[in-house]
């Protein structure tokens, strides 16, 4: 059937497998009916590349690598199996360099209208390799950032392609297809010296025949006073590690200038009303100088020379006084270079990093730290005496496989600046041989980290000798594997794990053991090899069952074929085989029958999580009238771990996420599946020996709280884990408000609990009476962390009652909130009432009766007032 095929397992032993481009898949279907979608494509090119090198990988959505596979070297065809639906992320990993349009696919597998469930192609279209280069300054091994860089077809004046170089000088052109090419570089203002190469792309990336160089670089400034630009200064320019020599400066002046070593810079500002040069001069070889011609007054000497340091000093010049003090440096600089020539691939662009200078007297005080510029370069002003000058590394970047040599570069300042303080990048070799045999011929050598997914090298070798050696140069330091990659032929060691850390590994050996040799028999016989020639000693005996058998020989030898000769009339037709795919599960007892193949060439495969193959692929060539049979051993790498997930009730949660987390060393590992309608989950390829931590996934289970238990911990071993269950709890989006009052009985039918939002103190939302309850219970509140004020309010009269009203406020953070309220009224007391009436009363009472009982003189009264007060005043007062 062409294209990917939905594949349902009932019990037993099923498996899956596609011819050109084919998977196989094995494995005990258990409990609910196991479903297989097979998501493949081809991997397409106009020009010859090695497909081979491209690995194909399946990511989840948050980038755990779920499967990887690689593709038929013959057409590019590759099949990788789905378990589970759900979104995924599929990613070609071609060698570095080479482009690929697109570089990944996003899927989205629900087992009915998907891409992959429909049988589509999901295809990779290669665009070209990389062409790499260097920009160099005239005699360094670096370059500087900035120039432009152009591709161009030999002969031709049209720009291909255009970038600027980057730190150091590097440069890069993508996606260029093989051909001969001419690469252009050029800058406004600088002038190169070597300013075009050539480059020829055949069926890898390809490098610049030759860099290119930068001359020299221009050197302008300006001169101003008081903001005002200056005419007529001379300028000298000097330098202590450039000889003496005569340079051309473009698009300043038309002169030649003639440059100059000099020693030290003095300059003589004398102060009047404002400081004015007055001498400028050099010392000599000795360090010593003369000033004439000066009158008498005070001077400020500045001595200025790069990379030294000296105090100003001010000076009173008279008749009496012909000689100087002595002027010390004070300092000296201490610079250096950060040279990183190949970036990590996590780490985008080189950073600045800090750089210290500690005293190693321990003084910790003088510890000096600074930042190096874009390009690298950093300095320090130091005193004399001894140093040491560290990086100070990011450790993401040192994870990523950034590292630099030394770790710790001494330092000692005496009399002059210390100007080759050099950190560069550790780039290790891993070296090794390999022996063969007889003569070598055509090996694959693949190194690939461990740690860091995708960072795999390979490196074509080529002998006509029974020992090639290999090198693979700038590794970056980490965990590697080294694997030799020859399907055909028997080895020692297959691959090689190596940890470079802070040296060259040298030593890796590969030592060819026999060639393997596969036949199909029809009756199980005892083989046995001779070397034809070479006597009675034979190379091996075999005890070969019925079917496919694979072996290895020690020695080499050539085979021998006899032909039958027949007459026969002769065929006139031309076979076509065009693409053929069959992806197909095998039988209960695991075989499988191809039928009806054309003769060709068909490349096999066998593939399902948990388990290796071997052989793990072949190509193979099928005659006319041919039957061929071919065995394949499965042997189990992985295992799986069964369990369920549901509520408390005992109900199945659908569509929970759950993954398997590796714990220590296994750290770098991990699964996730999705629950099904049953609430069963399998995670599949588990490594044995390592711990994992079964867990609910924090992403894509919004609707969950949280889980009991919140992990369950398994140690994988030689076979499958069952029972591993978990409750999940769901969210639950209300808040719930209850309280008590602690007061007295008589006081409860006064009382209501009122709750108001913290914004709006007037309106309650909710206001429950408490009859003859101490306990209240507000309706639920929604979850939502608002702010909200709880108030006791009470119908007893303030004028026989002194209380006070008592509030709480809260957050609705949580699900559950208790409020206690306290209500202690106190009673006025009535005889303070009555006493204090009683006080005011009587003496009025007493006046109204003594009034009316003489209420003729209280009348008269008002008309002898005048007549009193008139004797009282003529008499006087006592």
């Amino acid at each position: 059937r062409h294209g990917a095929r939905r594949i349902v397992g009932g019990g037993g032993m099923w498996a899956w497998v596609a011819v050109l481009g084919c998977a196989l898949c094995c494995a005990l279907v258990r409990g609910s009916e196991d479903i297989v979608v097979g998501c493949g494509g081809f991997v397409k090119s106009d020009v010859e590349i090695n497909y081979s090198l491209i690995e194909i990988k399946l990511y989840t959505k948050h980038g755990t690598l779920k499967y990887q596979t690689d593709c038929a070297p013959n057409n590019g065809y590759f099949m990788i199996p789905l378990y589970d639906k759900g979104d995924f992320i599929l990613k070609i990993e071609p060698p570095l360099g080479w482009s690929f349009e697109p570089t990944s696919v996003d899927i989205h597998v629900d087992g009915i209208n998907d891409i992959c469930t429909k049988g589509g192609d999901i295809n990779f279209v290669f665009t070209g390799f990389s062409v790499n280069g260097k920009v160099l300054s005239k005699g360094q091994s670096l370059g500087p950032a900035g120039v432009q860089v152009v591709l161009r077809n030999a002969g031709s004046d049209v720009n291909l392609q255009a970038t600027i170089t980057q730190p150091g000088g590097k440069f890069a052109f993508f996606k260029v297809l093989p051909g001969e090419y001419e690469i252009f570089a050029s800058h406004p203002t600088w002038m190169l010296k070597e300013s075009s190469t050539v480059v020829r792309v055949t069926s890898s990336n390809a490098y610049a025949a030759s860099p290119l160089v930068v001359a020299g670089y221009n050197v302008s400034g300006s001169v101003r006073s008081d903001g005002e630009p200056m005419k007529g200064v001379m300028f000298l320019l000097f330098s202590s590690s450039v000889t003496k020599e005569v340079m051309v400066f473009q698009n300043l002046f038309s002169t030649s200038m003639e440059i100059s070593v000099f020693l030290y810079l003095f300059i003589c500002f004398h102060f009047v009303t404002r400081p004015l040069l007055q001498h400028l001069l050099k010392t000599k070889a000795d360090g010593s100088f003369r000033l004439e011609n000066i009158t008498t007054g005070t001077y400020t000497i500045h001595a200025r020379k790069e990379h030294l340091f000296f105090d100003t000093i001010t000076v009173k010049i008279a008749p009496n006084t012909p000689q100087l003090a002595d002027i010390i440096a004070t300092g000296f600089s201490v610079c250096g270079q950060i040279s990183v020539t190949r970036l990590p691939d996590a780490v985008k662009q080189i950073n600045k990093y800090k750089v210290t200078m500690v005293p190693q007297d321990k003084d910790k005080a003088s510890t000096a730290t600074t930042e190096t510029d874009p390009h690298g370069a950093f300095c320090f002003k130091a005193k004399s005496g001894a140093y040491s000058v560290k990086v100070i590394i990011p450790e993401a970047e040192t994870r990523a496989g950034l590292a630099l040599k030394p770790k710790v570069f001494p330092v000692t300042v005496t009399d002059r600046p210390v100007m080759d303080v050099t950190f560069s990048q550790f780039l290790a070799s891993v070296s090794g041989k390999i022996s063969c045999l007889d003569a070598c011929g055509d090996l694959v050598v693949m190194l690939q980290s461990v740690s860091r997914q995708g960072e795999k090298r390979n490196l074509q070798l080529s002998g006509s000798t029974d020992s090639v050696a290999f090198t693979f140069e700038n590794v970056l330091p980490g965990k590697y594997k080294v694997s030799i990659v020859h399907e055909d032929w028997c080895w020692k060691n297959k691959s090689l794990e190596v940890e470079i850390m802070e040296e060259d590994v040298s030593g890796v050996e590969f030592r060819q053991t026999g060639y393997m040799l596969r036949c199909s028999l029809s009756h199980a016989i005892t083989l046995e090899f001779y070397q034809d020639g070479n006597g009675p000693e034979n190379v091996g005996v075999y005890n070969l069952s019925k079917g496919v058998n694979r072996f290895c020989l020690s020695k080499p030898g050539n085979s021998s074929k006899s032909y039958l000769k027949k007459e026969k009339e002769p065929f006139n037709q031309r076979y076509c085989g065009g693409v053929f795919r069959s992806n197909l599960l095998t039988q209960d007892n695991g075989m499988l029958t191809f039928s009806n193949l054309s003769p060709g060439q068909y490349y096999f495969k066998p593939m399902m999580k948990e388990f290796r193959f071997e052989p793990s692929s072949q190509m193979i060539e099928v005659q006319e009238g041919q039957n061929l049979k071919i065995r394949i051993t499965g042997y189990r790498t992985a295992y799986s771990c069964y369990g369920t997930v549901s509520s408390l009730n005992g109900e199945p949660e659908q569509g929970v996420s759950v993954e398997a987390v590796g714990q220590e060393g296994c750290s770098i590992y991990g699964e996730d599946t999705v629950t099904d309608e049953e609430g069963k989950f399998r995670l599949r390829g588990l490594l044995p020996g390592c711990v994992y931590h079964i867990q609910l996934k924090a992403e894509g289970n919004d609707h969950i709280e949280r889980a009991l238990p919140q992990h369950r911990a398994i140690e994988v071993g030689n076979s499958d884990i069952d029972d591993v269950n978990i409750i999940a709890f769901r969210q639950i989006n209300q808040f719930d408000l209850s309280g008590n009052v602690i007061t007295s009985s008589e006081y409860l039918s006064t009382l209501c609990v009122k709750l108001y939002k913290s914004e709006n103190l007037d309106n309650p939302i909710h206001t429950v009476n408490l009859g003859q309850s101490l306990f209240f219970h507000f309706p639920p509140l929604l979850r939502d962390g608002e702010n909200y004020v709880v108030l006791l309010d009470s119908t007893l009269s303030k004028s026989q009652y002194d209380y006070i009203l008592p509030q709480v406020s809260f957050t609705s953070i949580g699900y559950h909130k208790h409020i206690t309220l306290v209500f202690s009224p106190t009673r006025k007391l009535p005889e303070q009432d009555i006493a204090q009436g009683s006080y005011i009363a009587l003496p009025l009472t007493l006046l109204l009766l003594l009034a009316g009982y003489n209420h003729d003189k209280c009348f008269s009264l008002p008309f002898k007032t005048p007549t009193l007060l008139q004797r009282s005043s003529t008499e006087g007062f006592c």
